[in-house]
């Protein structure tokens, strides 16, 4: 989070595009695309987040889904999300000005029991009803990568770590992932999973940014959100999550686990090398290991 500051130009634009008054005060907050602005302001004594989502339109795709949900799916989805105040879209830009809620406490420090409504709580989304037309259907990112897995960036990473040979063993057959991935259930999914965007009402998760939702295969949601967790210094009780899960949808244990095994390989295969320079040494050795060692439990 930046210091105070004025709502700046984008922001001014966004909420003039809304018919809301410009230069409000605000706190500049970390986005999660590079063509968007994301603020915390007050306005009329009230205080939001506005998201403001500037380019070609080809740039805006997940804003415009994100804006669709909002819009079209959140008061049919049976978790709490936040409140769409007001909006705008057009050829220049797409703006949101979305109800506040307070941050998640960090992933490491969450109980067994929040590990678990977690849980709950992605089962009760991935059994919604989602119209099957877009924006809603769409090629997650982990799903799409395997369709052309950029090999030549994970090796050069992995073969630098104490995971290269079972990195090597993998990206002999990244089609084994993709096949195990697209054989688990299927669902209505957030696809950008992680603790940073499970707000709290209270005692309530609020779910927050929706950019990325669709339908797909449910594993990914629940790969992400341990996957980030255990970077993050987490060791979620992913075996009582997964019963929890089960519980409260009828699918098939083992393809789930297997399902969920491969999109959390791929995502450290593929996208981890990207970011790492970003974490700090004991966070790469974490990934690092998670990588060992579920290489370990996928080929064997």
């Amino acid at each position: 989070m930046a210091t105070d500051t004025n709502v700046g130009d984008r922001g001014a634009r966004g909420l003039r595009a809304m018919g809301l008054s410009g230069g409000a005060q605000a706190v500049a907050l970390a986005g999660s695309m590079s063509s968007s602005g994301v603020y915390r302001v007050r306005l009329a004594g009230r205080d939001a987040v506005l998201k403001v989502s500037e380019g070609e339109p080809a740039q805006r795709i997940e804003a415009r889904r994100e804006l669709r949900f909002y819009r079209d799916l959140a008061e049919s989805i049976p978790l709490s999300t936040p409140q769409l105040l007001a909006d705008a879209d057009s050829e220049e830009l797409t703006a949101m000005l979305l109800s506040v809620h307070r941050a998640a406490a960090p992933a490491r420090t969450w109980a067994r029991s929040e590990w678990l409504e977690a849980a709950r709580q992605l089962a009760v989304l991935h059994s919604f009803e989602a119209p099957r037309r877009d924006p809603w259907i769409h090629a997650p990112w982990v799903r799409g990568v395997l369709d052309d897995p950029p090999a030549g960036m994970a090796i050069d990473h992995w073969s630098r770590t104490p995971a290269a040979g079972r990195a090597a063993d993998l990206l002999d057959d990244p089609a084994a992932l993709a096949r195990a991935l697209d054989a688990g259930p299927a669902g209505f999914i957030h696809g950008d999973c992680h603790v940073d965007n499970l707000l709290r009402d209270g005692d309530r998760l609020v779910w927050a940014d929706w950019q990325a939702a669709g339908v797909g295969t449910c594993g990914i949601d629940l790969a992400f959100l341990f996957g980030r967790a255990y970077a993050d210094g987490a060791d979620p009780p992913v075996e009582a999550m997964v019963d929890e899960y089960v519980a409260r949808r009828d699918v098939d244990p083992a393809l789930l686990r297997r399902s969920m095994m491969a999109a959390e390989l791929a995502t450290l295969l593929f996208g981890w090398p990207a970011y790492m320079d970003h974490h700090t040494l004991y966070e790469r050795d974490r990934i690092t290991a998670r990588l060992v060692q579920l290489a370990g439990d996928w080929l064997s």
